[in-house]
């Protein structure tokens, strides 16, 4: 339902806003490109190349969306792919997957939220000025990144089929400067710290983990 609706919000503001729209095929932005007006793919990939300027929302059904290194968008919305962003890329919005990964590269800054629904989050050397938060997806920090925000593991309306905990990696000196609440009652959270990770909040409703 919630794919659903996404997709149907999706489809209604390309078509108001006229932005670049593609059905059943892949959308290229060459290097070193600037695009006022953001790409919308249904059954198809958004690529964007290195050093591209993307004014607009980047938006895709059925596919991946992969930013190249130093570029900067706004926000990034993935419902049935994951997302990959290279090094150095600038998030001026949020970035959220329903069902699919989200990779961060090094020296990349995402100035909102990041959320995956069912994917897992892997960031390395990423900082996040908002919240991160995921239902069923695993999350790792590594190379000193850093979360400004909360970290969140979101309610479930139905009840989970986890039978592992959901795993938090904490490592290399990563830090969350907000909080790791758990509001999902029918997961085990492990909260794993490692190689000088650190949480400066509090831990709500998990297991830490020192290694």
């Amino acid at each position: 339902m919630k794919s659903t609706r996404l997709v149907s919000a999706i489809l209604v503001v390309s078509i108001l806003t006229g932005c670049q729209f593609r059905v059943n095929r892949s959308i290229h932005i060459p290097d070193g490109e600037t695009v006022r007006r953001g790409p919308t793919a249904i059954n198809g990939s958004i690529h964007v190349g290195s050093n591209c300027r993307i004014s607009g929302n980047c938006r895709a059904v059925n596919g991946s969306i992969h930013v190249g290194s130093d570029s900067k968008v706004r926000s990034l919305q993935s419902v049935n792919g994951g997302i990959r962003l290279d090094s150095a890329v600038d998030v001026y919005g949020n970035v959220e997957s329903v069902n699919g990964n989200v990779e961060t590269g090094p020296d990349t800054r995402i100035k909102g939220h990041t959320k995956s629904v069912n994917g897992r989050i892997h960031m390395q050397k990423t900082e996040v000025e908002g919240n991160l938060s995921t239902y069923n997806g695993h999350i790792t920090l590594a190379d000193e990144s850093r979360i400004r925000g909360d970290i969140i593991i979101k309610e479930n309306r139905g009840r989970s089929r986890r039978n592992s905990p959901l795993l938090i990696e904490i490592a290399d000196r990563s830090v969350v400067e907000g909080n790791i609440i758990v509001r999902n009652e029918d997961i085990r959270v492990q909260v794993i710290l490692t190689g000088g990770g650190k949480v400066l909040g509090r831990v709500r409703n998990a297991e830490i983990i020192q290694r």
